[in-house]
């Protein structure tokens, strides 16, 4: 071994010389490295005055001329460094507001909604404090204390054959459906959940609760589905459940010239907007998880649809609701917002780079859209 800062014998000047200067840059003022530093100097110097050219000699010893430019005339000292997160921000919101937008996420959170439903209310409201972005930002910076605790649930793995593709531009011209279990309090109780939706809208056009899975029930809920409606959709979407292929099932269909469509086996991303909705429906706070009987399934069924169509601001419809799309009462909606987000830019315009524009929902939506022309 050799002592710190001696050179090793057989290690080329210029890898010893290497190490030194990075040692000399992590301790600049330490005294090893004004000795090193002021023996290459003199170095260069002493190659000059024998005919070199400085560019000559610093390649000979491995000094960038980088290194020699600052050396020789040093950056201009920048000061304390601010971090940037406390540097002072023009357009930084005010601590007053940020108490705001914490109070109404905390609302939502007691309430078992998200983010998205507090900012969309608030925008329904006519209040604008901030950005949907911001509003997220001081979520995250929340306590974990007022957070709700999220479930963890299993997910399964997707299988590979020929992919369906749906697609609506509109209400009512594709639908989708499926059955989730709903747990009894005893081992093997289930109670089935029909659930039928608008693929446009995310409006949730039939549901009913069963003691069990028939084709008869499934038919019975498409004609309530399509009575109420007073239409009947061009393509009705499904998994490969036994009701969902069941020939009563099909024979209903084709009276009605409904098109049927399924997904892949084992693969839950083909019936997205259905999964989506269960996930919904199970994820909320007040989801009892455990049903004591068929009629406590059926009042909680009925109470969440109506939730889920007029009051829950669908993150993939603009923040609309699903009634409002549906109906297309979003239209007046948007123009309202579009007031509040003008009026919003007015008072602060440093903060946009552009004119804000309210969201709305997609033109087009559907199942395995990719490469769809």
């Amino acid at each position: 071994m050799t002592a710190r800062g001696q050179r090793r014998v057989g290690k080329s000047y210029r890898a010893y010389a290497h190490l030194q200067r990075a040692q000399a840059r992590r301790h600049p003022d330490s005294e090893h490295a004004r000795r090193f530093i002021n023996t290459e100097n003199e170095l260069v110097t002493q190659l000059t005055h024998a005919g070199w050219s400085v560019r000559r000699a610093l390649k000979l010893l491995g000094i960038s001329r980088s290194t020699w430019h600052y050396r020789h005339r040093p950056r201009r000292s920048t000061g304390v460094r601010i971090p940037h997160k406390i540097r002072h921000q023009p357009t930084a919101i005010k601590p007053e507001v940020v108490h705001a937008i914490q109070t109404r996420i905390k609302k939502a959170w007691a309430q078992g909604d998200s983010v998205n439903e507090a900012y969309a209310t608030a925008w329904d409201e006519g209040v604008m404090l901030a950005s949907v972005r911001s509003w997220w930002r001081i979520a995250a910076r929340m306590d974990n204390a007022v957070r709700p605790a999220r479930a963890q649930r299993a997910t399964r793995t997707a299988g590979t054959s020929r992919r369906p593709c749906v697609q609506a531009s509109g209400p009512n011209q594709a639908w989708c459906w499926d059955i989730t279990n709903l747990p009894g309090q005893y081992r093997g109780v289930t109670f089935k959940a029909y659930v039928v939706m608008d693929m446009f809208s995310r409006k949730i056009i039939a549901a009913y609760v069963h003691e069990r899975e028939s084709a008869q029930s499934a038919v019975e809920l498409f004609a309530q589905a399509i009575a109420a409606e007073g239409c009947v959709p061009a393509v009705v979407h499904a998994d490969n459940g036994s009701a969902m292929r069941s020939m009563a099932l099909q024979e209903f269909f084709a009276g009605c010239q409904v098109k049927s469509s399924f997904s892949r086996p084992r693969v839950s991303n083909d019936n997205p907007f259905s999964e989506s909705l269960f996930k919904t429906l199970k994820y909320r706070s007040d989801y009892p998880g455990v049903f004591t009987d068929l009629e406590h399934a059926r009042a909680y069924i009925k109470r969440v649809v109506d939730w889920y169509n007029t009051q829950h601001h669908h993150s993939g419809l603009g923040l609309f609701t699903p009634v409002s799309v549906h109906d297309g009462s979003w239209v007046a909606q948007q123009k309202r917002r579009q007031d509040v987000l003008d009026a919003y830019r007015e008072k602060h315009p440093d903060r946009f780079h552009r004119a804000p524009v309210a969201a709305g929902p997609a033109e087009q939506v559907g199942i395995n859209l990719v490469g769809v022309q």
